[in-house]
């Protein structure tokens, strides 16, 4: 909602003059101070608003798909094309790599349930398992393209298959695997969190 609004803000958009109200989440106190205004501007506009119960969820995680439909969402209502969306969808992993440029491997025991691709800089695939989404990603360079900016209580660098993976997770969970190796980086983000062992299989079977 933050990010949304400071874009819109940044054009000239967004609230003047007098424009609070209250909002009536059953949940309204749990909104941080500083993302108030925000709230009330993506309710407003019916980009963001009850996900059930009355209840905005401002704690709850956002999964990959569902910051997709807000993004639409915000497109679609404010009719906006300065965002441009930087992925390509693509029905297999041969059409991302014609899109990224490079190909990536998955583990054996994975299957794609969505696949997308920046031109000439990434592949992402989610994985539905029973306990939740898995995000994998490959790109070019050294960066961290987990896109989790989270900080866990639990970290850790451990090396496998020869080279350093970072490892985030809170509860015994590890919920990010970030690591580069051979001029690609990878990043694997699983939101109900993973053992440890999975977690391994994962991040050796990712090429």
């Amino acid at each position: 909602a933050v990010i949304l609004y400071q874009y819109e803000q940044s054009n000239g958009q967004g609230f003047t003059g007098a424009w609070a109200f209250p909002l009536d989440y059953a949940d309204a106190d749990g909104i941080s101070e500083y993302a108030y205004e925000a709230v009330c501007w993506v309710t407003m506009k019916g980009i963001m608003g009850d996900v059930g119960d009355n209840r905005f969820a401002p704690n709850d995680p956002v999964t990959q798909s569902e910051a997709d439909l807000l993004f639409q969402g915000y497109f679609d209502k404010t009719q906006s094309t300065e965002l441009a969306n930087p992925f390509v969808s693509c029905q297999t992993m041969s059409d991302a790599a014609q899109v990224a440029g490079f190909s990536m491997e998955l583990p054996s025991f994975l299957s794609p349930s969505s696949i997308r691709a920046v031109e000439g800089s990434m592949i992402e695939v989610l994985s539905e398992r029973d306990y939740g989404q898995i995000m994998l990603r490959k790109g070019l360079g050294t960066e961290d393209i987990s896109g989790d900016y989270n900080c866990y209580p639990q970290t850790s660098t451990e090396e496998l298959n020869g080279c350093a993976v970072t490892l985030n997770g809170e509860n015994n969970k590890i919920m990010t695997a970030v690591w580069s190796q051979d001029g690609n980086t990878y990043a694997v983000r699983a939101a109900a969190g993973l053992d440890r062992d999975e977690m391994y299989s994962i991040v050796s079977g990712l090429k």
